[in-house]
């Protein structure tokens, strides 16, 4: 304590690049975000660094900007920092050589939010397939039949299991696709506006919108207000992630949450778990769907839903959950 305290008096303060040497240990942790300004990643930033500081680590974060060279700069410039462990979220396929060529060094390495069955790294995920079905399920029970899907990035696996569980929720009630006039796709505000503007203009119109991510539903409940569309009368829309924006009063989104504080919290973990030595094959957690139902889906019922659509649906008041166990298979 006294030396401590004589640290204090005379503001020393340690040098982590000597001591580094010594335990051959940086005690940081590399994160690397599709796109920081999403309003998912802020509360799973703010997951990763709480609890990585909660053991001694503190975070490098850099945001790709849903760009894979970005993201393969990023991994290069921690790698080059000797970060102790990296947590990658939301990567895209095409940065399979990259993340292969660091898993080869031994650099610990994290998936969150995507598992990827071709590398033997740790991931902990959103049962994308089954949140899919949940967010459509709910709009085929509230007799929406005209259901369309507005994606994201098409390469990510989170879309990619979205769309797959939009469209295996419509086969299974004999509904067709609702076809969306191409646009370019990206977790933005601005593509769910440009892509809905799309959809008002054809000659058939939707009357259920499955948006790939809250803040891409943001931009199609901007182009519904603008047209003058009736939500949810007229139009019921669901997203996924839950972020703080759904829940506020002119908003009250529909979403389905994708655990954003327990999936950051668990990928810090992971990580240090195998710092601590662990050897174990990698382990692939799926969290499961889970529903919050607000205002943008009407009191609108089927008039005779099947025992499927009512179980994975949710008719209770507004800011209940509705819990919805994982589907095993997800995307990799």
């Amino acid at each position: 304590m006294r030396v401590e305290r004589e640290m204090a008096a005379l503001g020393y303060i340690p040098n982590a690049a000597a001591r580094s040497l010594i335990t051959r240990r940086t005690q940081m942790l590399g994160l690397v975000v599709s796109n920081i300004t999403n309003g998912f990643y802020p509360e799973i930033i703010d997951a990763i660094t709480s609890c990585a500081l909660d053991h001694g680590y503190t975070v490098l974060v850099g945001s790709a900007g849903e760009r894979p060279e970005s993201q393969a700069a990023y991994l290069r410039l921690m790698a080059e920092q000797r970060v102790d462990g990296v947590i990658l979220t939301s990567t895209l396929f095409g940065d399979a050589s990259d993340l292969a060529a660091l898993v080869r060094t031994g650099l610990p390495i994290v998936l969150a939010n995507r598992v990827w069955a071709d590398l033997p790294v740790d991931g902990v995920s959103l049962d994308n397939i089954a949140a899919g079905e949940v967010a459509t399920n709910h709009l085929i029970a509230h007799g929406r039949s005209a259901i369309a899907y507005v994606g994201g990035q098409a390469e990510t696996a989170t879309d990619q299991g979205r769309r797959a569980g939009y469209e295996r929720a419509l086969r299974a009630a004999r509904l067709p696709p609702f076809a969306v006039p191409y646009v370019p796709g990206a977790f933005t505000r601005e593509h769910g506006y440009d892509a809905t503007r799309r959809l008002l203009d054809a000659r058939r119109r939707p009357d259920g919108i499955v948006a790939a991510d809250d803040t891409i539903a943001l931009g199609c409940l901007d182009a519904l207000a603008e047209a003058g569309a009736d939500v949810p009368g007229q139009v019921s829309v669901v997203g996924f992630d839950d972020i703080p924006a759904a829940s506020l009063r002119p908003v009250w989104l529909t979403t389905v949450s994708t655990a954003a504080r327990e999936m950051g919290t668990r990928a810090v973990e992971l990580l240090l778990e195998r710092l601590r030595g662990r050897s174990e094959p990698p382990r692939r957690e799926v969290l499961p769907a889970e529903i919050v139902v607000r205002g943008t889906c009407g009191p609108h019922e089927a008039p005779h839903p099947s025992p499927r659509q009512t179980s994975l649906s949710s008719r209770r008041p507004a800011r209940q959950h509705a819990r919805v166990p994982a589907l095993i298979g997800g995307p990799s």
